[in-house]
Parts: C-alpha cells; structure tokens; sequence
C-alpha cells in the first residue's frame, strides 16, 4: 500500500488502418506542443477551473474520498494533489493569474522531466495482425524521445510518508454537503481485503441506504472497499444533516456486531461484487489492470476465490478492524460543503479556505 509511481497516462485507440496516422498524432502531441501560445494556455487554464468546481458539484463525494484517504494512504496522498481538492484550489488560483511566462516556463520544465526514453512505459492491445505494424511504428515513435544523460536526469525520490488522520472541512456555496470517512485497509491479496469489501456491501444495503437517505435525508450514501488502493470508505452526498450521518458511520460498525446475515444476504452482496469485478470490458481495456496497478489473473483469481470462501463470522472480524482503527483516531474525515456554525467553531475540524 506504501509503493506507488507517478505518470501521465496518454491513450488513442484507432482502426488497424489508421495506425500510421495515430502515431504522427501522438508524436505530434507529445513533441511538437506549443507552450508559449498564452491565448490558448488561458482558455485550458480556465476551462480546467470551471469544469473541475462544476465537478465538485456533482460529486463532492468522490472529492471527499479522496482528501480524507490522501491522510492515511501515500498514493491516494498523490491522487489528491493532482485530482482533489487540492487541484481544484490550485486551479482557481492559476486562474486569477496573470504571470502566463511563469507557467510557460515551469510547464516546459516538467515536458522535459518526463518526455524522455528511458521514463516511457507502454502498453498495446491489438489483433495479431497489427502487431508487426504497432512495433515498427512504436520504434519510430521512441526515436523521437531523448535519452537522458547524467547531465539532463533528474532523480526524484518520493518524501517519507506519514499518516496524519484529520478532520477537514472545504467551506463551499452549497446548500448541502457532500461527506467521507477513510480507513486504511488491506493490500490486495490479504485475505482480509475481501471480508472488508463484501462488509461494505452488506452495509450499504441493509444500514447505510436506511439511515442515510431515508432518515437524514441525503440524496444517497453509503459504504465502499477499493481492493487497489486500499481503503475502507463512508460516503454521503448532497447531505443536508452531514453531522448526523458521521455519527451513523460509527453505528453502522456498531451494528454488524449485532447483526444476524443470512445466507441469502452474503450470496447477495457477493454477487453484486462479482457483477462490478466481471462486468464485460471493451478491448482497450484488455490489461490495463496489469499496466497501471501491476495486478495480474492469477492475483484476480485468488481474490475471487477469497471473496467466495467470505463467512459471517469473516463480517465480524472485517468490522473489528474498523473498530480498532476508530478507537485509535486512524480514521480520516472529510466534509465538502454549508459552513455550519457547528463545524466552523470549537476548532475540532481543520478548515481549508
């Protein structure tokens, strides 16, 4: 969970006969980018600020995930800064700006970072018959990259991490609020990892929809387990008593210990994960599981079978390990939303203007 990397992912799908002509597009994206036409750098820049807040608007909650995982989980950490709330923040900032050169200069500066050869990674899903083709036009392509020397490399060593669990609040013009509360999970093939995800499920359905939607009144909410990255999530969103439904994060854990599941409950909450894990895939998408987090069939088979063997009694202990985190403050919260006097006073929540 503490190993990650950083990139840019960049993506183009085509016909077998228009290989060619992806490539030179590619390339031409890549190599031949104009960084000093400020008109246009603004228009990005402000475009990328209004459609990230109108993003926010609409899921607030996916925002607050992720600030509240970033305080327990170094990669989901990386995530924030280059997706978050952070972004969002930084991108209205840059577009109040007015020093165009400054960013011209910095964005020249990270294409040279890593636009090189030896920083490229790959990854090609086409038929058999357009193999030979894909590797005479990807050796082409490569040429047009350069090698990094002593004299240009620039070493680049992640900072140590540290959890630091906090109550975070984004003060935003919203009449409701979107919510999140992150634990720290397991690495994929634990055992664990699948009784935490098929907790989260029986959760959602049976407690979270009843309690969140019916009795306070947000538009929806629930319970998440991301066998990638990690991490246990509550969410709820477009919430008008946000208060009250951090509080039915913490009963929900209360009421597992409580509760009786019936097989046809555990088939239930199995299937349903099944359904999200087997769904069809275009043909883009064939590997790309492998490419970008290095999990690979024999580790997705295992997982499968984990998430079958799951047992009631495997409910009960996913839900200790929830308990135990919470008696010891390594859970994280985050609210995206209404400043309530309640949250904005006191000094118990930590308030990112």
């Amino acid at each position: 969970l503490d190993k990650y990397e950083e990139g840019i992912i960049i993506a183009s799908h085509c016909l077998d006969r228009n290989i060619n002509q992806m490539y030179d597009i590619m390339q031409q994206l890549l190599r031949e980018t104009n960084f000093d036409n400020v008109e246009k750098l603004r228009t990005i820049i402000y475009g990328n600020a209004t459609n990230m807040m109108n993003s926010v608007v609409e899921s607030g909650h996916a925002y607050a995930k992720t600030f509240a995982a970033s305080r327990i989980a170094p990669a989901m950490g990386s995530s924030e800064i280059y997706g978050g709330m952070t972004q969002v923040y930084f991108m209205n900032k840059l577009a109040t700006t007015e020093d165009f050169q400054s960013i011209i200069n910095k964005l020249k500066e990270i294409s040279s970072y890593l636009l090189s050869k030896p920083s490229l990674q790959v990854a090609i899903t086409c038929d058999a018959e357009a193999v030979d083709q894909n590797e005479v036009m990807l050796k082409k392509f490569l040429t047009s990259f350069p090698d990094v020397t002593k004299s240009n490399s620039h070493a680049f060593e992640q900072p140590k991490f540290q959890m630091s669990p906090e109550k975070a609040f984004f003060p935003l013009p919203f009449a409701v609020n979107f919510s999140a509360k992150c634990f720290r999970g397991i690495p994929y093939t634990h055992p664990d990892g699948s009784k935490l995800q098929v907790l989260a499920s029986l959760m959602k359905t049976h407690y979270l929809h009843r309690e969140i939607r019916e009795k306070n009144g947000a538009y929806g909410g629930g319970a998440m387990y991301s066998p990638a990255s990690g991490i246990f999530s509550f969410f709820s969103y477009r919430d008008p008593k946000t208060l009250e439904t951090l509080e039915t994060y913490k009963q929900a854990i209360d009421w597992v210990a409580n509760r009786k599941f019936s097989q046809q409950e555990m088939g239930e909450a199995k299937l349903s994960i099944f359904q999200s894990i087997d769904a069809p895939i275009s043909v883009a998408q064939e590997g790309l599981i492998y490419f970008e987090d290095r999990i690979n069939d024999d580790m997705r088979q295992l997982r499968r079978e984990q998430l079958l063997s799951v047992t009631e009694d495997d409910i009960k202990e996913a839900a200790k390990i929830l308990e135990q985190q919470e008696r010891s403050n390594w859970s994280s919260v985050a609210i995206i939303g209404e400043g309530k006097p309640e949250i904005l006073e006191g000094g118990k929540w930590k308030v990112y203007q």
